[in-house]
């Protein structure tokens, strides 16, 4: 195929379309239009046909492809002859075909049914004026709605508080405006009042004329592991404000192996915390030789809680510093406290 890349900048710009609605519409990166727009590669056929239609243009206009044929009656079953192997003047074949095809479009409806009503996540299908015209079971249980409500017809309104309303259904517009996807944005669930929180997804519904119709949407309840997520960093910011360095880790193949530790780390023995992430034990490190060996018989100990007072001369001074290390344990779980006594021990020698 041959692309006429130096008519594309000009057209698209007579066009007036922005790269950035583009590449949304093909799901190509910038510099994927960027090289076809300067001549550095070629796009596939159907990149360029679609590309033709979002400038509303010819493809011919663009590159050397004809435009494809509307299907006529003859070219229809032809291809249906074909595809079912069936002699044109078998009717019996033919029909027995058609029968075929029916059966297994009500199969794939009643799967696809039995999916609508059985997912865990509220799902619902708009017209183009943003009128419900489907739901699932699911969506009336989230919204403590009869089974037998009359969902038909319905706005946003009808189910959530007006300022909700309005969000959702100012995202629902854009979506069918420019027939961009909504994936996975986690959000507050409309209509919970910012008690719950969801996944939310939106899709344009396209029609037979390639048209945008409506609208399929869905909301799954992520508000427990939020919440939970939530929790876990206000604990992380929490425990990085203790002096103390706390650190956790697990035991693999009897080789110690860091999940987290907090900021006091830096303070105490100089490492950062990246650099801590990276090194399996900081104490070989940084401990003096004298208290080598009974830091080893320690650390090899499984007997638990343990603690250890013992001597490092820290990264970025070189100060020597006393510490005290309790660790704890639930099966191959350890968590570390590691403190500074270097002024305890200084002023037990001063009171001795």
């Amino acid at each position: 195929m041959q692309f006429y890349w130096e008519k594309l900048k000009n057209l698209r710009k007579t066009s007036k379309v922005s790269i950035n609605f583009i590449i949304k519409k093909l799901e190509i990166c910038r510099r994927t239009y960027w090289l076809w727009e300067n001549g550095k590669r070629v796009p596939s056929e159907l990149n360029a046909r679609t590309l033709a239609g979002i400038l509303n243009l010819d493809v011919s206009q663009i590159s050397d492809l004809k435009p494809e044929q509307p299907l006529s009656k003859d070219s229809i079953k032809k291809a249906f002859l074909e595809r079912f192997n069936v002699p044109h003047n078998n009717f019996r074949d033919i029909i027995q075909s058609l029968c075929t095809m029916d059966e297994q479009m009500r199969q794939y409806e009643t799967i696809a049914k039995a999916l609508f009503c059985s997912i865990k996540a509220a799902i619902y299908i708009k017209d183009i004026n943003l009128r419900y015209i489907k739901v699932n079971d699911y969506f009336k249980e989230i919204y403590n709605l009869p089974s037998d409500f009359s969902y038909i017809g319905k706005n946003d309104t009808n189910f959530f508080s007006r300022l909700e309303a309005e969000e959702n259904n100012t995202e629902d517009k854009t979506v069918l405006q420019t027939g961009l996807i909504v994936q996975s944005k986690e959000a507050y669930m409309p209509g919970t009042r910012k008690k719950k929180w969801a996944l939310i997804s939106k899709y344009p519904m396209i029609d037979h004329e390639s048209k945008i119709s409506g609208i399929v949407g869905s909301f799954v309840d992520i508000t427990e592991g939020k919440e939970n997520q939530i929790t876990n960093l206000i604990l992380k910011r929490a425990i990085d404000q203790i002096k103390e360095c706390i650190w956790i880790g697990t035991m693999r193949n009897n080789k110690p192996e860091l999940i987290y530790i907090n900021d006091a780390v830096e303070s105490l023995t100089g490492f950062t915390k990246k650099e801590a992430m990276k090194i399996s034990n900081i104490h070989l490190n940084t401990i003096l030789p004298d208290d080598m060996e009974k830091f080893k018989t320690f650390f090899n100990s499984r007997t638990y809680p343990k603690s250890l007072i013992f001597r490092i001369r820290r990264k970025t001074d070189n100060k020597q510093l006393t510490l005290k290390e309790t660790i704890y344990s639930n099966g191959d779980l350890r968590v570390g406290v590691l403190s500074d006594v270097t002024d305890l021990k200084e002023e037990g020698k001063d009171n001795a």
